[in-house]
């Protein structure tokens, strides 16, 4: 049925050949005839292949689709198609042109950098130059480095310097892991029969109270009444609810200090960035923090020097004793940090004071140590220096520190502010280095 309708088509196009080949055809296809699935008529599927391949005649049509090099087919012969040329495509999305074609670029991912095997020895040197950040940073890249000698990795963050660190080389853990938190956290609950864990919390919604499974357990008590689980520090029993906070205090009874300062020749090492923020405003002559009481003009280099300045401005601020338990309240921070040592941790007085970082005089020949600030004024004995002058009228005096201008211009309006404390004594002058020179030698 299906060739009477392509002949009679094509019946007035055919040649004697074309309509003899077609009459063997269909002696050999009549067997075949009851198994051959047809889901599209002839006349629908000869036309489309007619348009769409170009042929020259339907005859060849007709012939291609029934015949094979190996016998007759069901399926038709289609011949190779000339290539059609299609736009170039490209990524600029500037090119407006109509035959332009934006293609969204895929990102690629880099590949994954394989597992090195490492001794325990080799895994804990590595945890600790994480944990001491040694030998990971990079001032030329501004990149953390992979401590490992023969890794090539390098990271922006010190974050994915870690989970390298634990993917690729199998570092231990630097905090708790989470299944001893989950086994701290829900050893409370865990029934007799050690099978299941029972919600004795109030107000509970769920049926029973009973879970199976462990980790759905830990959610429910997190999720569904609050209760996260405590870190106990192992030195000092004090609790914290996060990983992170317990670290950062760990670090005080480890001594632990992985922030250093990259400046030439300075060794300072912080517990925290921000105390290393707050360092670096050493290395610069810039106080941009101006107080704004009325009447103060001190500038700062950092802001929470500004802050701790402008609490001396009030005159009922007070501060609280940091320790558990005790009520005392001080007027500044220096005299709570004396009093949290001698009380609370029963240090000798002469360890409760700040100890100042000394600094050498790089002068020669001069063995003068001291506190940075210092330095710079011991300085000016050395290159005679005096840039504090006296501008009472035909004065003119100068003098090499500001302390010794204040005692210099008592004697121009002739005042004696400085009283000698010892008890009896009425003894008054108007320069600190004269009262110390009286109580050296009257009161030995």
């Amino acid at each position: 049925t299906q060739l009477s309708h392509i002949y009679h088509t094509f019946e007035t196009q055919l040649t004697a050949e074309d309509k003899h080949n077609y009459n063997e055809l269909t002696q050999e296809l009549r067997p075949l005839d009851a198994g051959v699935k047809r889901e599209d008529t002839a006349d629908t599927r000869v036309h489309g292949l007619y348009h769409s391949l170009q042929w020259t005649t339907p005859a060849d049509l007709l012939i291609a689709s029934l015949t094979t090099d190996e016998g007759i087919d069901a399926t038709p012969v289609v011949p190779k198609k000339t290539p059609t040329k299609r736009p170039k495509k490209t990524c600029d999305t500037n090119n407006t042109s109509d035959n332009a074609v934006v293609v969204k670029q895929r990102r690629r991912r880099s590949p994954k950098t394989p597992v090195s095997e490492c001794s325990p020895e080799e895994l804990e040197e590595l945890r600790q130059k994480y944990v001491d950040r040694k030998d990971i940073w990079d001032a030329d890249t501004q990149r953390f480095l992979c401590p490992k000698n023969d890794c090539p990795v390098s990271s922006k963050s010190i974050k994915n310097l870690y989970n390298h660190l634990r993917t690729s080389h199998k570092m231990p853990s630097i905090g708790i892991s989470c299944q001893d938190r989950v086994n701290e956290h829900t050893a409370p609950y865990l029934s007799p029969d050690g099978q299941h864990y029972v919600c004795v919390e109030p107000n509970c919604l769920q049926p029973n109270g009973v879970f199976d499974n462990q980790l759905n357990f830990y959610r429910h008590l997190i999720k569904d009444h609050r209760k996260l689980p405590d870190i106990v520090c192992e030195y000092c029993g004090k609790v914290f609810k996060k990983a992170k906070l317990y670290t950062l205090h760990k670090r005080i009874h480890t001594n632990t200090k992985p922030y250093a300062c990259h400046m030439p020749g300075c060794e300072y090492r912080g517990r925290t960035k921000p105390q290393l923020n707050y360092h670096m405003a050493v290395h610069t002559e810039d106080r941009p923090f101006l107080c704004a009481h009325e009447g103060c003009a001190k500038t700062f280099k950092s802001r929470e020097k500004l802050r701790e300045h402008s609490e001396t401005h009030d005159p009922h601020f007070r501060i609280k004793c940091s320790a558990d338990g005790c009520d005392e309240w001080f007027k500044s921070r220096y005299w709570r940090t004396i009093h949290v040592k001698l009380v609370h941790k029963g240090l000798p007085p002469e360890l409760c004071k700040k100890v100042a970082k000394k600094f050498v005089c790089d002068w020669p020949g001069c063995e003068f140590r001291g506190a940075l600030q210092n330095l710079a004024i011991h300085k000016s004995v050395h290159t005679g220096e005096r840039p504090f002058a006296c501008d009472w009228p035909n004065c003119g005096k100068r003098f090499r520190l500001k302390q010794y201008l204040n005692d210099h211009k008592n004697i121009h309006i002739n005042q004696k502010p400085l009283v000698c404390h010892w008890p009896g004594c009425a003894y008054r002058c108007n320069d600190s280095g004269n009262l110390r020179k009286h109580i050296r030698t009257t009161h030995k």
